[in-house]
């Protein structure tokens, strides 16, 4: 309406104060030019909002249709009208315009999955986000490109109403239906555009660069039409019913300019506005719509009095629009520019570089200092030693006692004499003896000037490095860095083939520091062949650089070497991520095991480069992705119908689908363009409606029409329920529904790519809820399966479901030539019974330790772990070095653990269903562990480096590490 009210007013200053022009039949014609700017307006409007509402959510299309026709048929029709009444109806005009529009809007908002898609529009929040709003650059930009956009479009209204004046010499009719015919061709194109090129235009160019096109049109006919005025005689002539060629010139720039307007801008204006936070964004549009009203109001009349009296037929005004132009060109250049800084601010902790790769990169990044804690310190210790002897200066004079106390106790045990400088300037604290850990610092500054001392013997760190005892070789390697390159080498290369193990990882550790010869580094790369040196030698080799990838090559392709250092080895190639790196993870996509190559797809996933082979295998692997995720959601749809009351099954199902879509926006970003699907990424698994729908925009241009399940996944990321997305991907691949019996059977049957272990092993334990020997089959089968998880829970399922005699004839048929079956089929025929692995992994899920963990990572922890039955008063399990100490799960029963070391005696209660996590203890000079039961206790132990490694290479269970709330054991 205060278009209308604008628009109403131009044509009273034109009419009546400018040209005096003070009859009805004049005034009218300013006030249908209004009425027609308002229509387009409104009609593009509402058009954009029914549109997205067809992508995001699931609507009636029968009724849409109707609804797009009966708008279109309504407004034509009343528009053609007002072009033929006399002059008495005026105030007919407005007042039926009012309704019309009225009328639709109400009925557009009657539907609650479009008010979904108006929400929080004109909400307030008003907490103090004004001056935010008002005092950044980037919202300023905002605001002067819409002034501008908006300023252009009102001077070629005055253009194209001067223009039309003049042509048909102020003849009403003939400028009303010229109008008309004008509206109906913006329509047109308008229509036809956003239907068949929009998408196109966009995918080719770019969503930013849509900017381009208003200055690309405008400079091209305003120089036409400047040009036409001063050189071209006759110019507001028509020849033989041709129009004059300004009429001309004028006429189809409004048509493509007004056609850009309402199909390319308004399918892309919102996407800076997804970079503002949610809590301004209210704020923000609400100023922005206000300031931009008003504002380019201002400018347009600014211009005419500029520009505008300069000739009799107002053409002069092009070189207000150029002004404009090259006032919005300079806007949009900075724009752009401050875009993507902004994006990168909006995705926030997601935009680290080594979130999936190796997150705990990102560690001191995302936490102030003042964040850290003796969890966080631990897992700097074990994963990443070297950035935490980087950032050792800093813990030492950290303001919590407990950091600084365990920082100090690194330096001591690292021989840190190069920080002995920083105890100096606490120990001259005046109030130092007053602290907690004053003892400590002065013990540990005697300790390192002893060493300082003794380094005046030229042979002191060589002496170390063949010492019998393995703590002296271990500060052997770590003073290594005092001493000449050749000598330094010879000590390290003797050092990193040491029997024990914490000897080389002090060795592995020294490497990083200074240059070594290429032997030394070649033997620290051998050195991740070692489970507990994985994540050392990933931390050094990155901190190294590409000198050795070559090295790792040779190491990867080495005879006999296992699965799992070939992928942490694919681990560093992502993190060097080098023009050598990147070509090796290429070639790994040939390798003939599964597991490397999905394992080189996940790590070229996350790393930018451009792939320039073996694009078909990532499009076949993405679509293979896409079609499971679709018959995982008729899966639980089936689920659902059957009323099965058991939830497990349905939530492993959901958690295998989220983790596939996951992988088909990294999958896509390795094809197309990575940082494009890295934004992507970050909002379309957004808890925001807005946010969602911009991803899915995004989704929409980002991956090409020439890729076959493109509609497919559109669909699969809308935010639809199950039910919603199976009915709209019926029109493009009908999913056919099948029988529970059948899901089930191809569940289990699977390949891993398919469906993951936590949902097969789900699928299995429902089994026995179905009360039926349908499966017996099926289970036998799986009694070979080479996943001992799986082995295992169908052997549990079938030694309850078998009479005796039958199930030790099938034992006895397949143990024949199956080791790891032979083993179980003798721990349950001596024991009588068998670790049901099953029954401790639903605890476990369902445990408050474990709820948030992807079932998938328990169950890579139960792979690495050993169940332990305690009986009551049992000798208690005994530790005497941190590095042994295991992570504790208490499946049944309660567990007393007792820690000694110099801080002195304390206990811990573990209860059922918890876990002991020794990163949350910090040991100074560990002295034993000892663990003791009153109960009859059945526990899962993992030991520390098998977790640890674990940890370096699921992005997941790190995360879940990190930020897990510390268990409140009684003590």
């Amino acid at each position: 309406m205060l278009l209308y009210g604008l628009g109403v007013l131009t044509a009273y200053y034109l009419g009546v104060e400018k040209y005096k022009w003070v009859t009805a039949d004049v005034f009218q014609m300013g006030c249908n030019m209004s009425i027609y700017m308002l229509l387009i307006m409104m009609y593009a409007h509402i058009y954009n909002r029914i549109e997205k509402v067809l992508k995001f959510t699931s609507l009636d299309k029968v009724i849409t249709q109707y609804f797009l026709i009966g708008f279109t048929l309504s407004t034509t029709a009343f528009y053609f009208f007002t072009v033929y009444i006399d002059a008495y109806f005026i105030y007919i005009t407005p007042i039926v315009t009012v309704v019309l529009i009225v009328f639709w809007w109400r009925l557009l908002n009657n539907y609650s999955s479009l008010k979904l898609v108006n929400q929080n529009i004109l909400v307030i929040r008003s907490r103090h986000s004004f001056k935010k709003v008002v005092t950044n650059r980037f919202y300023h930009l905002i605001i002067l490109k819409s002034i501008f956009l908006t300023s252009m479009k009102w001077i070629l209204v005055l253009l194209m109403f001067f223009q039309a004046m003049t042509h048909f010499k102020e003849d009403k009719i003939a400028v009303l239906g010229f109008e008309a015919i004008i509206f109906g061709i913006i329509t047109f194109f308008v229509f036809g555009v956003r239907r068949l090129f929009t998408n196109q235009i966009i995918d080719k160019f770019g969503r930013l660069s849509i900017f381009h096109v208003p200055p690309l049109i405008l400079i091209l006919f305003s120089g036409a039409s400047i040009a036409i005025h001063y050189l071209v005689e006759n110019q507001h002539e028509s020849f033989m019913g041709i129009p004059s060629l300004q009429m001309v010139v004028t006429s189809l720039l409004f048509v493509l300019f007004f056609t850009y307007l309402y199909s390319l801008e308004d399918e892309t204006k919102n996407d800076v506005y997804q970079t503002i936070s949610e809590e301004l964004r209210s704020d923000f549009l609400l100023i922005s719509q206000i300031a931009v009203s008003f504002l380019s109001i201002f400018l347009c009349y600014g211009l005419y009095y500029a520009f505008g009296n300069m000739d009799e037929y107002k053409e002069l005004l092009y070189f207000g629009l150029l002004a404009l132009v090259f006032s919005y060109m300079v806007v949009t250049f900075f724009l752009r520019k401050d875009y993507y800084q902004e994006l990168e601010d909006a995705i926030g902790d997601k935009s680290f570089k080594y979130s999936v790769l190796f997150p705990i990169l990102n560690l001191l990044a995302k936490k102030e200092i003042s964040q850290i804690n003796v969890r966080l310190l631990n897992l700097l210790k074990k994963v990443a030693p070297i950035t935490l002897d980087n950032n050792l200066p800093s813990f030492i004079n950290h303001s919590n006692d407990d950091v600084q106390s365990f920082a100090v106790n690194e330096m001591w045990k690292e021989g840190k004499i190069d920080l002995l400088v920083h105890l100096q300037k606490i120990i001259k604290y005046k109030r130092f003896w007053q602290s907690q850990n004053a003892n400590q610092i002065h013990d540990v500054y005697l300790d390192l000037s002893e060493i300082e001392e003794r380094m005046d013997n030229k042979s002191y760190i060589e002496q170390l490095s063949l010492s019998k005892l393995s703590e002296e070789r271990s500060l052997g390697a770590k003073l290594s860095v005092q001493l000449p390159n050749d000598k330094r080498s010879a000590v390290l290369k003797r050092l990193l083939q040491d029997p024990i193990m914490n000897v080389r990882r002090a060795a592995i550790i020294s490497c990083a520091e200074g240059e070594v010869s290429d032997k030394v580094y070649a033997e620290m790369v051998n050195n991740i062949s070692q489970v507990g040196l994985q994540n050392v030698v990933i931390d050094a080799v990155y901190k190294v650089g590409d000198h050795v990838t070559d090295m790792l090559h040779s190491t990867f392709n080495a005879v006999g070497q296992t699965v799992l250092t070939q992928e942490r080895i694919l681990q560093l190639y992502g993190l060097l991520n080098t023009e050598k790196s990147y070509a090796y993870l290429q070639k790994a996509l040939n390798h003939t095991n599964q597991k490397v190559y999905l394992a080189a797809l996940d790590t070229l996933s996350v790393v930018e480069g451009t792939i320039d082979k073996n694009m078909y295998i990532i499009e076949k692997h993405i679509e293979l992705l896409a079609k499971q995720i679709v018959w995982n959601y008729m899966a639980i749809v089936e689920i659902n119908k059957n009323n099965i009351e058991d939830q497990i099954l349905e939530s492993a199902l959901i958690e295998d689908c989220l983790d596939k879509l996951d992988a088909i926006l990294r999958f896509c970003g390795i094809l197309y363009d990575y940082q494009t699907f890295a934004i992507v990424k970050s909002v379309i698994n957004s808890k925001t409606e807005d946010e969602i729908n911009f991803g899915v925009q995004l989704l929409e241009v980002a991956l090409p029409n020439t890729l076959e399940v493109k509609p497919m996944i559109i669909i699969i990321f809308k935010k639809l329920s199950f039910e919603d997305k199976l009915k709209e991907l019926d029109v493009h691949w009908p999913v056919e529904s099948e029988e529970l019996n059948d899901i089930i059977n191809k569940l289990i049957y699977n390949d891993a790519q398919l469906t993951n272990r936590w949902s097969r092993i789900a699928t299995l334990h429902l089994i026995p809820t179905l009360h039926t020997d349908h499966f017996k089959s099926t289970l036998i089968t799986q009694l070979e399966n080479e996943d001992h998880l799986i082995q295992q829970t169908a052997f549990i399922i079938l030694s309850n479901l078998l009479p005796k005699d039958e199930l030790t004839e099938v034992m006895y048929r397949l143990t024949y030539d199956n080791v790891s079956l032979k083993e179980l089929w003798h721990g349950y025929t001596l024991k009588n019974e068998t670790i049901n692995v099953m029954e401790i992994l639903m605890g476990m899920k369902k445990s408050p330790s474990f709820i948030h963990l992807d079932g998938d990572i328990i169950c890579d922890i139960m792979d690495i772990s050993e169940v332990v039955d305690i009986k009551k008063n049992q000798r208690p399990l005994e530790y005497y070095f941190e590095e042994e100490v295991p992570y504790i799960y208490v499946h049944m029963g309660s567990l007393e653990i007792e820690i000694i070391d110099k801080k002195g005696k304390r206990k811990h209660s573990i209860a059922s269903q918890q876990w002991f996590n020794p990163m949350d203890e910090f040991f100074m000079e560990l002295q034993q562990i000892s663990c003791v039961s009153n109960t009859t206790t059945q526990i899962l132990i993992t030991p520390q480096d098998e977790f640890e490694s674990l940890v370096g290479r699921k992005a997941k269970l790190y995360h879940f590490v990190e930020s897990e709330v510390k268990e409140q054991f009684t003590h």
